[in-house]
């Protein structure tokens, strides 16, 4: 145990104290205005995100949560079909891996990982080679993907009619993706072990059962293999970084508590995030009624600018702003801040005080407040390809990365709060204020130049 950790438990004995005090104040980052927050180690922030989440035993519907509810699925065998050259041979035949029951990378960690370099165009499903917000073929349609062109200038005007409620994969194309999507995960070394590639794929599956169940619950004692599961790319990277916090090989690997504490708390995150974010249908209202009129009311100039309308006053490429929104609400921000600002951020979301759909909202609008002046300079309509440039790769601006993610959180929080409460003079002026924080002089040079400013008022009255 570090002795930071010690400090952490010693000071905040409960969670309710935790939170208001040690994250929302700030204190636990001895963060003040205009400081580097204070970095937490690993062993710190995993014990901090176990006392956020399982100590606190009700989901979105306030319904109690169980543990024993939310527990590790053994992985069953597939079949895997062989792939030969870069092209598969749908016609050779399907051999089974292994005999017992349950996938081999579940209960013989030992055996290596089976690389996935080729038949990627059969793995992959429709989230990686057509745009997210694109209407999907629901013909079934044996159209050459690989022409199709992978921009955003095509995008759909009736986007609002899509439904992914039926876009579920079966389990052994479900197994592939997911065995793809973890070799592929670069956010720390760690991952490229077969033991915690294992670990992964088995609290991935998990996840994905228990979220399947929740969307049929009638066929809840149908076999899994006749089950469709709903796995969208980006949950890997999101379970990867709870993963990173919790693994704990040397006091737990007997009992492998690392591995349901991150399946319970992913869970817990991902009952908020899912249903909003990853439905293209619930992302575009969430856009339209929650964000946009956020940033409508604290920031009308950007407003105007990444809702720019014509003279007829329709707006100019409707959808173009879900471009960016898509990455930055789906991966909760990871590829667009440093990695220690993405934690501090990640505490406060644990944190549940606040509904997600809102608080992210509020998020993104301090982001961009980073970025006002930059903005600002775009003209939106027809400059509205750099306003996107912009939006993709904000990661390297000066601001971003000297960013305090406290005092951020901080702003954030209050203005979802005002949100509720609809106090909307309030958003504006704190958002005027934050923009334009007013000059504090120190009082001893303020003292100096009264003394000044009275001998020279002296020396010229004689």
């Amino acid at each position: 145990m570090s002795d930071l950790l010690q400090a952490v438990i010693h000071k905040y004995t409960n969670r309710d104290q935790l939170i208001q005090e040690g994250i929302w104040r700030g204190d636990i980052y001895g963060a003040v205005s205009g400081s580097t927050p204070k970095r937490l180690d690993r062993c710190t922030r995993g014990w901090i995100w176990r006392t956020l989440v399982l100590q606190s035993m009700e989901d979105t519907n306030n319904q109690t949560l169980n543990m024993k509810n939310v527990d590790l699925v053994p992985v069953p065998m597939v079949s895997v079909t062989s792939y030969s050259g870069t092209h598969l041979q749908e016609n050779l035949p399907v051999k089974p891996v292994h005999e017992h029951g349950y996938h081999s990378r579940v209960n013989s960690l030992e055996n290596p990982i089976r690389k996935l370099s080729q038949g990627i165009r059969k793995l992959t499903p429709k989230e990686t080679y057509t745009h997210p917000l694109r209407q999907s073929n629901q013909h079934g349609s044996n159209t050459n993907r690989k022409d199709e062109h992978l921009g955003f200038d095509n995008l759909t005007e009736n986007m609002e009619d899509m439904d992914d409620i039926n876009d579920g994969m079966v389990l052994k194309d479900t197994l592939e993706i997911i065995d793809l999507d973890l070799s592929r995960l670069i956010i720390d070394d760690i991952f490229r072990d077969p033991r915690i590639h294992a670990e992964m794929r088995q609290i991935m599956f998990s996840y994905l059962v228990h979220l399947s169940l929740q969307r049929n619950p009638i066929n809840s004692k149908s076999d899994l293999k006749d089950r469709k599961f709903y796995y969208k790319q980006g949950f890997h990277e999101l379970l990867g970084m709870l993963f990173l916090q919790l693994y704990d090989p040397i006091n737990n690997m007997a009992s492998k508590s690392y591995m349901r504490n991150t399946l319970f708390i992913f869970e817990r995150l991902m009952n908020q995030i899912e249903p909003t974010f990853y439905c293209e249908k619930s992302l575009i209202h969430w856009e339209s009624t929650i964000f946009a009129q956020m940033l409508k009311v604290c920031a009308p100039k950007l407003y105007k600018l990444f809702y720019s309308k014509d003279s007829h006053g329709k707006l100019i490429n409707k959808h173009s702003n879900m471009i960016w929104l898509i990455r930055w609400t789906r991966l909760l921000f990871m590829r667009e801040l440093p990695r220690e600002s993405v934690y501090i951020i990640w505490d406060h979301i644990l944190t549940f005080t606040f509904p997600l759909k809102t608080l992210i909202s509020s998020i993104i609008i301090m982001i961009i407040l980073q970025l006002n002046d930059i903005l600002l300079a775009c003209n939106g309509g027809d400059d509205m390809d750099d306003l996107m440039e912009i939006m993709l790769h904000i990661k390297d601006q000066p601001n971003i990365i000297n960013l305090n993610p406290v005092e951020l959180c901080k702003v954030a929080g209050n203005l979802t709060e005002m949100w509720h409460l609809e106090n909307y003079n309030d958003m504006k002026l704190m958002v005027d204020k934050y923009l334009n924080p007013i000059k504090r002089i120190d009082p001893h040079r303020k003292r100096m130049e009264d003394k000044l400013r009275l001998k020279v008022q002296q020396s010229l009255s004689r």
